[in-house]
């Protein structure tokens, strides 16, 4: 009992102390950041055009790493120090350590140390983004560079977990057993988990809170599933524990973030917050196994990705600026457009579009020469292809407000039936 008190208390202190600490620092660096840097943006969905400071998740990022420093790994040996908590009882009650050997408790801390590297790295190279606007083959990179601390921890300490969970339908329909030993393979399966994860939320955005929002319905869908294994299972404590202490701290910290983030929004998050958000989210995956889970969790961003997937890799054109348009005239939100033409298209390009406009993905329409410009080849347009574009396509123009909360509702319901199978499921285990 007195373990759960001190995991619960250290917990709750951690979570308050970023929440508090994170909403009096962005004001304080926002207004840095308009007078004294170019780091501002123009927030285009407004008539007004606002100049807003830009990657703010800087600050959300070092509150988090503060607090999680602070409260979980300095915070035993400070209590040592004042005799709070004897040596002797360290590793059992802040480790979690079953064995006389201490490993548990030694892989507790080495876990502690792959997350707040990994988290470190990835908002280090959001933030470096932010000022110098790299390249995406060089974005690419960040995740594999961020993930090599976390996966060398997940070799050392669970290279016998390498298994993951096949779906009943595509395992009955492929011969496969429910649950699939990929080997090697799965470490090439969590280092793709990891590049998904930090770039899901940064190509899901574009309209204010939105980036926020969908972290916050994700981080508290997760929450509920790790109190879920931890009231039904008795052998898993451990992993969910230390997923819970990465996750409420890091929830609270969005939560004062996204104060400032909704709209009308005051700041911008900016890459620092997206990458560092869904490295985090990364980590409690991999380190819980549970990375199936959080992708049924994230199925909006799971869909926006794949939607995505012909202009991100050049298939189709694909614009700097895929976030919808804004209309002075009637102050709503309309979806954004590319140009192109099919005979300029690759075969694989040319059957895609024609799929997308089957299934509704891609509204296409001819476009209307200009006046006094001969025209040799038609030149179509179409929807930017994404699933905040395509909610415009589908349920037509809205204001910016109600955009952003519809697709967090959308977020919301999708996430928590996900949770709701997956309770069934465990309770029939």
């Amino acid at each position: 009992m007195e373990d759960v008190v001190l995991h619960a208390c250290t917990v709750a202190v951690s979570a308050i102390f970023g929440y508090v600490v994170t909403h009096k620092l962005i004001p304080v660096v926002a207004n840095y950041l308009i007078t004294k840097t170019n780091l501002h943006g123009i927030d285009m969905g407004r008539k007004d055009g606002p100049k807003l400071p830009e990657s703010l998740g800087i600050v959300v990022g070092l509150t988090y790493l503060a607090s999680f420093v602070i409260f979980f790994i300095l915070s035993p040996y400070i209590m040592i120090s004042f005799n709070i908590l004897s040596s002797f009882s360290l590793s059992d009650k802040l480790c979690t350590s079953n064995h006389s050997d201490g490993s548990n408790g030694y892989n507790n801390a080495l876990s502690n140390i792959a997350a707040i590297t990994s988290i470190t790295a990835m908002l280090i190279l959001g933030f470096l983004d932010d000022c110098y606007d790299l390249r995406w083959r060089y974005k690419l990179m960040f995740p594999f560079a961020a993930s090599i601390p976390l996966l060398s921890v997940y070799y050392y300490s669970y290279r016998d977990r390498t298994t993951v969970l096949v779906p009943q339908l595509i395992a009955r329909a492929l011969g496969l057993d429910a649950s699939l030993n990929l080997g090697a393979f799965y470490y090439i399966f969590m280092l793709m988990f990891v590049i998904f994860c930090t770039n899901a939320v940064n190509i899901y955005a574009g309209i204010n809170g939105l980036e926020v929002g969908q972290t916050i319905v994700l981080t508290v869908t997760v929450i509920l599933y790790n109190i879920v294994e931890i009231t039904t299972k008795s052998d898993c404590d451990e992993i969910h524990v230390f997923s819970l202490k990465v996750l409420l701290p890091f929830l609270f910290c969005s939560a004062a973030l996204y104060n400032y983030n909704r709209y009308p929004a005051k700041v911008f998050v900016g890459d620092s917050y997206c990458y560092f958000a869904g490295m985090t989210l990364a980590v409690v995956g991999i380190l819980g196994h549970f990375s199936e889970e959080i992708l049924l969790f994230a199925i909006p961003q799971v869909f926006n990705f794949v939607v995505s997937v012909p202009q991100l890799f050049k298939i189709v054109p694909c614009p700097r600026h895929r976030l919808p348009k804004f209309n002075p005239e009637t102050g709503l939100r309309e979806p954004s457009t590319f140009t192109f033409e099919y005979g300029k298209l690759s075969f694989l390009g040319r059957i895609i579009m024609k799929v997308y406009s089957t299934l509704g993905f891609a509204m296409i329409r001819e476009k209307e020469p200009d006046s006094g410009e001969p025209s040799t080849d038609k030149i179509f347009v179409s929807n930017n292809l994404t699933l905040i574009n395509l909610w415009l396509c589908w349920f037509g123009p809205r204001t910016e407000r109600d955009l952003c909360h519809q697709l967090l509702r959308f977020q919301s319901w999708l996430s928590f039936l996900a949770l709701a199978f997956l309770t069934v499921k465990i309770n029939h285990e």
